[in-house]
């Protein structure tokens, strides 16, 4: 009870620094483009933006244009940016405290089980809702 405890205070902290970064007054961000500025997360893609390449990853994806690095607006997105780094870890703090709130836990398969969920139907809603994005 402990450890979920601390997991989800952790969790919590995390939501507070993103709503942060998202409305651009966070205390140790410089500028709204750096790593935690408020449109940091323009940094996954190359700049000046191009169109998206015309192949299967970028159209199942439904990326808006070419990533600054293999896998930077998919997989690799949580190493672009404070937000996106700071959502990867709420999200394994959720997993943790559910994980450790259950006193029968195998925790690698939980976890596992647990994660592959949520990756499952973030990026299924993700996908199905995302409009092409036109930035200027």
């Amino acid at each position: 009870m402990i450890l979920s405890t601390l997991f989800i205070l952790l969790a919590a902290a995390s939501y507070g620094i993103m709503s942060r970064i998202h409305h651009g007054n966070l205390l140790w961000s410089k500028n709204e483009y750096d790593f935690w500025g408020n449109n940091s997360g323009r940094r996954k893609y190359k700049f000046p933006y191009q169109p998206p390449l015309d192949n299967w990853y970028y159209k199942l994806f439904r990326l808006s244009y070419r990533e600054k690095f293999p896998l930077s607006a998919t997989v690799l997105v949580s190493i672009t940016d404070g937000f996106h780094q700071i959502q990867f870890w709420m999200i394994k703090f959720l997993i943790l405290a559910i994980v450790f709130y259950n006193p029968l836990f195998s925790f690698w398969w939980d976890t596992g089980i647990l994660l592959a969920a949520w990756a499952l139907a973030f990026n299924t809603l993700y996908i199905i809702t995302k409009k092409q994005l036109l930035i200027k």
